[in-house]
């Protein structure tokens, strides 16, 4: 005898074909919260060419919770990444990242990289928050002591116990999610901050921008040229706020660089100064001793 559960979820997948996309969409957003939803890959790859982008961008985000793909999954996502509706292309690039899907970041690069007319925060951010996720080893530790390091306002964009009204507030609390995931990756679990973190979207604007600098520019060091593999076969640079924003420093590609870690934090922690200006700088003093700084143009 096959489960109710079981049942469920075929009936949730055949009104996949609904005609209506209204019953489309919330078969997709039940299907995301089931533990069997694997079972309807096939279904919501086929959804990712709907007529109906709502559809669509429902689809990308259902794939995303896999907690897996395989290469099939990966291409279509791929491909969403130049749908004509922008929330498609943001759910997709959302999607690759946080399905670890590393064989995308050529594609996602690409896309962050091309001169487009019009407004692309939404999809620049995206892509920006999928690489950083993909360029971030993944360490374990239980989401609800995560969630205790961080204000619930910041990462819950909708009223408490209500689903988010808008694709917007679906989308930027995907993003605050992943971005939070990324961050304690980066810092650490084993770090004690005392009270709650505080979360914001800025976070993942400034990962957005630093890996389209990283893209651009490449991962050299800009004092001393050094780069280095990682076991994935990437090169590894990280970004360095020359005026930190928290600071009044600009989120802006002119106030960045490329640095090896050494240099990231001796410039964190000796004493700095640029004689010039901190304006795309040309030369640095560390601590007595002046360091050109390398700009290819």
């Amino acid at each position: 005898m096959k489960s109710p559960s079981a049942a469920a979820t075929r009936t949730l997948i055949g009104a996949l074909g609904d005609a209506d996309p209204l019953v489309r969409e919330w078969a997709i957003e039940a299907l995301s919260r089931r533990k069997d939803r694997s079972a309807a890959v096939k279904e919501l790859l086929e959804r990712l060419q709907d007529d109906r982008a709502d559809v669509r961008w429902y689809a990308a985000r259902a794939l995303g919770k896999l907690g897996g793909a395989d290469d099939a999954v990966r291409r279509a996502l791929t491909d969403a990444l130049t749908d004509p509706d922008e929330y498609v292309r943001c759910f997709a690039a959302w999607a690759l990242g946080v399905l670890g899907l590393r064989d995308a970041i050529p594609d996602l690069r690409k896309r962050l990289l091309e001169e487009r007319k019009g407004k692309r925060g939404l999809e620049e951010q995206s892509i920006g928050v999928a690489l950083a996720r993909l360029d971030t080893p993944r360490s374990e530790k239980p989401e609800d002591k995560q969630a205790a390091l961080f204000n619930d306002s910041a990462l819950s964009p909708s009223p408490a116990g209500k689903l988010p009204r808008t694709r917007g507030e679906i989308l930027k609390e995907e993003l605050l999610k992943t971005a939070q995931s990324v961050f304690l990756d980066r810092a650490g679990h084993d770090v004690l901050l005392k009270g709650r973190a505080e979360f914001r979207m800025q976070y993942f604007r400034s990962e957005s921008l630093k890996q389209k600098v990283l893209a651009q520019r490449g991962k050299r060091c800009q004092l001393c040229n050094f780069t280095f593999r990682k076991a994935d076969g990437q090169e590894y640079g990280e970004c360095h706020h020359i005026e930190p924003v928290s600071q009044g420093g600009e989120n802006h590609s002119d106030n960045l660089l490329v640095l090896c870690a050494n240099h990231h934090r001796q410039l964190h922690l000796a004493n700095v100064d640029y004689p010039h200006g901190k304006r795309r700088p040309r030369e640095i003093f560390i601590d007595g001793q002046i360091v050109a700084i390398r700009w290819d143009n």
